[in-house]
Parts: structure tokens; C-alpha cells; sequence
């Protein structure tokens, strides 16, 4: 699929009137590269990072609003860390950066799962590059192979899941969220 999109977008910037030529980079492993290097010429979407992430930014920042708890002290858990997952907290990022906090500052509020744990800086696996920038270097050579346990340790605001494993938000997690905040924000 990615392959076919490719010779489109090839074929369609050799035409006249690229102006008003969309390209909608869809089913792609990793869309990053690809977006960052047509973002200047054409207009380039994803809906998987961009459709979805718009939609939950909605939601996460009325979820804000209605804790009471500032920004600069959300702690949002992601179960997954593919493209969606980080495409979508990259957009978080960006409001808590239009909010007056640094890049790196909001990029701190975030702890990412996925199929092998908490991703961290040490966890011994090379990670996708797409991962790197939510990557953790302050979990004190700690490894944290569940979504429970990223939970306990972090004890967040916010629970969003994107990943395509069923059932990862258990009974449990859920109670512990409840107990940790007055009104959690959760998105299964």
C-alpha cells in the first residue's frame, strides 16, 4: 500500500498544478518522514497521527479543563508508542508548549507503553526512531514491563490507549485510576 502511494505522489509531482495536490499518507509503517519531507511543498495528512490525534486532543484538553489540574502537572501514560500513539501525544506536546512550557518540559509529562514495556532509554532493545523522543532516561535502570505497573510507578492524570491489543485497560487499572485522581481522564 505504502509502495502504491509512493508512485502516486511521485507521479503527481511531476504535474502541472501541484498546488492544490493533497497527499494523504495512509497505512504507512512510519508516515514521519514522509510528512516531515513533503510538509513544505504540499499538503500532506495522515489521519491515523493527525485525524486521530485532532480528535483526542479535543477530548484530552475538555478532560483537563474539567480536573481542575494544571498542565504542568498532567502525567499522561500512553498504552502504545507506534506512529498514532506518537503522533498524537507530539500534538499534546504542542499545546502544553503553547501554554508557555519548554519542548522539553511537556515531552517529560508523557510515559509511553508498548508490547515490551515502559520505553526507556535503557531498556536494552533498539528502538524505532519514531519512539526516541518520548524515550525515558529517568526510570533509575528500572524496567517496567506491563501497563499496571507503569501505572502504579507514574500513578497518572491520563490513560490513553492506542495500541491494538484488547483488553489492556483491565478492571483494575481502571480502580487504580479512580484512586489516584478525583477525575481521571481515560481514553481506551
Amino acid at each position: 500500500m505504502a509502495w502504491v502511494s509512493f508512485c502516486v505522489l511521485n507521479h503527481a509531482c511531476s504535474c502541472a498544478n501541484c498546488n492544490s495536490l493533497v497527499v494523504q499518507f495512509e497505512d504507512f509503517k512510519n508516515p514521519f518522514p514522509s510528512l516531515e519531507r513533503y510538509r513544505n511543498t504540499y499538503t500532506t495528512f495522515n489521519d491515523d497521527i493527525q485525524g486521530t490525534g485532532a480528535v483526542i486532543l479535543a477530548g484530552v484538553m475538555n478532560g483537563f479543563r474539567m480536573t481542575g489540574i494544571p498542565l504542568s502537572e498532567q502525567r499522561l501514560v500512553f498504552m502504545g508508542a507506534g506512529s498514532a500513539a506518537v503522533g498524537v501525544a507530539k500534538q499534546i506536546v504542542e499545546l502544553f508548549i503553547k501554554n508557555g512550557m519548554t519542548e522539553d518540559q511537556a515531552r517529560r509529562q508523557f510515559w509511553l507503553v508498548d508490547s515490551k514495556g515502559l520505553v526507556t532509554n535503557d531498556r536494552g532493545d533498539n528502538l524505532a526512531d519514531h519512539k526516541l523522543f518520548f524515550s525515558r532516561d529517568d526510570n533509575e535502570g528500572r524496567q517496567f514491563t506491563s501497563l499496571e505497573s507503569v501505572v502504579d510507578y507514574i500513578q497518572p492524570t491520563a490513560l490513553v490507549g492506542l495500541c491494538t491489543t484488547g483488553g489492556v485497560f483491565t478492571e483494575a487499572i481502571v480502580k487504580k485510576m479512580a484512586k489516584f485522581n478525583a477525575r481521571p481522564v481515560i481514553f481506551p
